[in-house]
């Protein structure tokens, strides 16, 4: 059984090792990788083995659609058995922390859902390492999943899913057969203030092309402040242990 992650980013240079550390139990990682990005993310892609980029064009602002289009086709094209497509920030895992190799081998169905979990810095948390096993840095967060959260993004490439908009949701297709396997995710959004500042303030502002603007995607990140940051980080800090 093959498996291959395909993610897309632009200048993800803080959590490019902590990604391709966590999901170095795959077989192969496609990086859907803007032409733009010159933060020396594509460097460290290299220097992990089983990865590979995938260059996409841009006029070097973000367009959400064409990303979706990008990964879409690396999904139809995939040799793998099964595709899992996640953001740079997104770590899922089966639940109660199972092989996800077998659990793959063993799982029902062409499509498996993540529920993803928002998580913080919990005041007992240390600054993030490299060194250390990057999900369990992490384990405090809010306990409540939005819907937003629930992501189809595992897949075998026969389904020929095609998404939309942030892979939160695909076109109607005759040959879903849903899994009863399911996947928890941690969502990494917030786990460290210069971190989320720089991804939800400088990040976006300086590369949401004007598809993005006009559709209202990720509208929740064009005038965040970063006091509003510090504010939603210190009302977490005391967040329930998830897993």
């Amino acid at each position: 059984m093959k498996v291959q992650v395909i993610s897309k980013w632009h200048n993800e240079i803080e959590l490019a090792a902590f990604f391709l550390n966590y999901y170095s139990w795959v077989d192969k990682i496609t990086i859907y990788l803007d032409e733009h990005t010159n933060d020396g993310s594509d460097d460290i892609i290299r220097s992990f083995p089983n990865t590979e980029i995938a260059w996409g064009k841009s006029d070097g602002k973000l367009n959400d659609y064409e990303c979706a289009e990008g990964l879409n086709k690396l999904a139809y094209e995939s040799k793998a058995d099964w595709v899992i497509c996640v953001d740079a920030d997104e770590f899922i895992f089966p639940v109660n922390f199972a092989d996800p190799r077998e659990t793959l081998l063993n799982a029902d169905g062409n499509l498996i859902y993540a529920h993803m979990w928002n998580m913080y810095e919990h005041i007992t948390d240390e600054p993030l390492n490299l060194n250390n096993y990057t999900i369990l840095q992490r384990r405090h967060g809010d306990p409540y999943r939005i819907p937003e959260c629930v992501k189809p993004c595992i897949l075998k490439p026969s389904l020929q899913i095609h998404w939309g908009v942030g892979c939160h949701a695909f076109h109607p297709n005759p040959r879903w057969i849903p899994s009863s396997v399911r996947f928890d995710g941690a969502h990494w959004q917030s786990v460290d203030l210069e971190l989320a500042c720089k991804r939800r303030i400088k990040g976006v502002k300086e590369r949401l092309s004007q598809t993005n603007i006009d559709n209202l995607w990720a509208s929740h990140n064009f005038n965040v402040t970063r006091e509003e940051i510090v504010a939603l980080m210190e009302a977490h800090k005391n967040d329930p242990q998830l897993f």
